[in-house]
């Protein structure tokens, strides 16, 4: 034994990263949500798509439009395009689509939204990726501000 406050041992024997016997730890791996694991395509295409879809939805309310004499109205209030199946007047435009409504590539349920007053229209979707300046949406919406990528498409 060695006097008080030396070392036992006159070498040092650095420890093991695992001790003789014993199995490391496995490393554990990353875990999703339900929307990412469904992700496909980078955010640049996931972008892409989401544009597409705010022109299918612009077609769709033009043609109801055409066929009712107004957009579906929101009373110039900005909802979830067809969360609230019940409310959403955004769900009116599957009435002019051949397929269900688009849904946003993250699987996010409030990927889209609607605004409307009857005579015209905004739709809205928040994109991954920058957006620049210009091409920002503008809106008094307390909800949407807290996008900085908000996109939309207007008509007329």
């Amino acid at each position: 034994m060695g006097e008080l406050g030396t070392p036992v041992r006159k070498t040092y024997v650095a420890p093991t990263p695992v001790p003789p016997g014993a199995r490391p730890s496995p490393t554990p791996r990353p875990t999703f949500s339900a929307g990412a694991a469904t992700a496909k395509g980078s955010a640049p295409e996931r972008d892409f798509k989401r544009r597409e879809d705010l022109l299918l939805l612009l077609d769709a309310a033009n043609k109801l439009k055409a066929r009712d004499g107004a957009y579906p109205s929101t009373n110039k209030n900005v909802q979830t395009l067809c969360k609230y199946k019940e409310a959403d007047m955004g769900c009116k435009l599957k009435e002019m689509l051949s397929e269900k409504l688009p849904e946003d590539p993250l699987g996010n349920e409030l990927g889209y939204w609607y605004q409307s007053d009857g005579a015209s229209i905004k739709i809205y979707a928040s994109l991954e990726g920058t957006v620049d300046v210009e091409l920002l949406c503008p809106t008094s919406d307390a909800e949407l501000k807290k996008h900085s990528n908000l996109i939309c498409i207007t008509a007329p």
